[in-house]
């Protein structure tokens, strides 16, 4: 992988962790203000969406794994595909999953953001 490639991946593993921490701060970082994404059960979900679910007392997480398979870089756009293992409860339920996903990240001002997804469940 090159320089680029490299640092998408390590972002899109700090998205796996502050999942599991329900650290908001670091998703607001890394999250564009206008991201959009479809999540493994069909529904769109704004950034907004996401730091509300996650900081939700429904939601408790005990592990999420972000496997990153691929990375490709074009120009200031990078296009990830990956497989995540999210283990916890959701509503006092077990929510345990194993989805594949695209994530696209844009780099802007020297900053890359994750702009868009898509994750289905795997199977």
């Amino acid at each position: 992988m090159n320089d680029q490639e490299q640092t998408v991946s390590r972002l899109e593993r700090e998205v796996g962790v502050a999942l599991e921490r329900r650290d908001l701060n670091t998703l607001r970082r890394l999250f564009a203000d206008d991201f959009v994404g479809i999540n493994p059960i069909g529904a769109e979900v704004a950034k907004a969406d996401v730091l509300a679910q996650i900081g939700s007392s429904d939601y408790e997480p005990e592990s999420i794994v972000n496997d990153v398979r691929r990375v490709r870089v074009y120009g200031n756009v990078a296009v990830v595909t990956a497989q995540g293992t999210a283990r916890g409860t959701y509503k006092g339920q077990r929510a345990d999953m194993v989805f594949v996903y695209t994530r696209i990240w844009v780099e802007r001002e020297g900053t890359w953001q994750a702009v868009a997804a898509h994750a289905s469940p795997a199977g």
